[in-house]
């Protein structure tokens, strides 16, 4: 459950900070679903009411750089809840819900793909911490 209003994200019990750009973007995917959304449609989403502390109108060169941006940090941040975010190069981005943490990570270190694969090592040095403490 995304609230945009509190800047939170929750699933069960588990709730973290987002930003309001992340947040749109989000919804914008979880709304799509189980189809993929282009980046032209997530770079609008992303700037649809933009408060008026956010730079609501990117420069078009900009645009791809700061989804990029705001991509890299939500696949950090909801991977914790089971989540990934799938690319398919030239068809376009959907979430899909792998169950947990763990399966997020094995995601994302599957074979390459074309192009540049996500870094969610902020996941892997929580779930590298978990099992030591657990150990």
């Amino acid at each position: 459950m995304i609230d945009e209003a509190g800047r939170t994200l929750s699933r069960g019990e588990k709730r973290i900070g987002i930003r309001p750009q992340e947040a749109r973007v989000l919804r914008a995917l979880l709304d799509a679903r189980p189809n993929r959304v282009l980046r032209a449609d997530l770079i609008a989403a992303m700037s649809r009411e933009a408060g008026p502390n956010e730079t609501a109108v990117y420069a078009h060169e900009r645009d791809y750089s700061q989804l990029s941006v705001v991509m890299h940090r939500l696949r950090n941040r909801i991977a914790d809840f089971g989540l990934v975010i799938d690319t398919e190069y030239g068809v376009g981005h959907a979430v899909i819900d792998v169950g947990s943490a763990a399966a997020a990570l094995a995601y994302y270190a599957q074979a390459p793909q074309a192009g540049p694969r996500p870094s969610i090592s902020a996941v892997a040095r929580r779930l590298a911490h978990q099992a030591e403490a657990a150990a």
